[in-house]
């Protein structure tokens, strides 16, 4: 299971419904709702793993950041925040997740994406395969050096995939060494796309090959 820097903000729906530009008066459908006990999967969510294997109104982001706090069932999800320290690009949904300190809407994203892994982490020990949390290093360059002076993880959003890993004991690969030292980060990434190209997905291949090289148990 490979985590990129957006997987977080993917997991929240506000978040999610902010930087698609939905408009913020209809209600998502959901495919985990929370309860006092954690997160339950809804009708959708059932059906939906039942039948697959796979599971601009608004200006800027920053803009849809302050509509949504009109609405009373998201304002406390967002309290006074500066977002990637004022710009109003993207990757200020993703950025929050650089820092210890976060929003609750960020804290809220935390647990569905635990929950979700929580739910692969059961597939794995009821088919008997082995699970691999991989990071996809990208995340260290999508952060800022300082957001209203809170405190920064050393190597960002990776350490929040990494404690994921140490929690439920999996084992953990963090394809940053692999992908970017090898050259600058314009060769592994299309140019107007932060995706891996060809050479990118070449170089998370051979990361991933030899991490299991050196691990064989994971293949068996």
């Amino acid at each position: 299971m490979v985590f990129v820097g957006n997987d977080f903000a993917d997991n929240s729906p506000l978040l999610q419904m902010i930087e698609k530009g939905v408009n913020l008066a209809y209600s998502p459908l959901l495919f985990f709702i929370p309860t006092e006990d954690g997160y339950d999967r809804t009708q959708l969510a059932q059906d939906a793993w039942s039948h697959s294997l796979h599971l601009d109104w608004g200006e800027t982001i920053l803009r849809r950041f302050e509509y949504a706090k009109s609405f009373d069932q998201y304002a406390e999800l967002l309290p006074e925040w500066s977002f990637s320290d004022g710009n109003s690009y993207r990757s200020a949904i993703w950025d929050m997740f650089h820092y210890e300190e976060l929003p609750p809407v960020g804290s809220q994203a935390i647990k569905i994406t635990e929950y979700a892994l929580d739910q692969y982490v059961s597939m794995a020990e009821q088919h008997n395969f082995h699970l691999l949390l991989v990071s996809g290093g990208l995340t260290k360059f999508w952060s800022h050096n300082n957001a209203d002076g809170r405190q920064r993880l050393e190597r960002g959003a990776v350490e929040r995939v990494e404690r994921f890993a140490e929690e439920r004991n999996l084992p953990f690969l963090d394809l940053y060494p692999e992908l970017v030292p090898q050259g600058k980060l314009s060769e592994i990434r299309f140019r107007y796309d932060g995706h891996w190209n060809e050479e990118g997905h070449r170089r998370a291949a051979k990361g991933m090959f030899e991490f299991l090289v050196k691990n064989p148990e994971l293949l068996r």
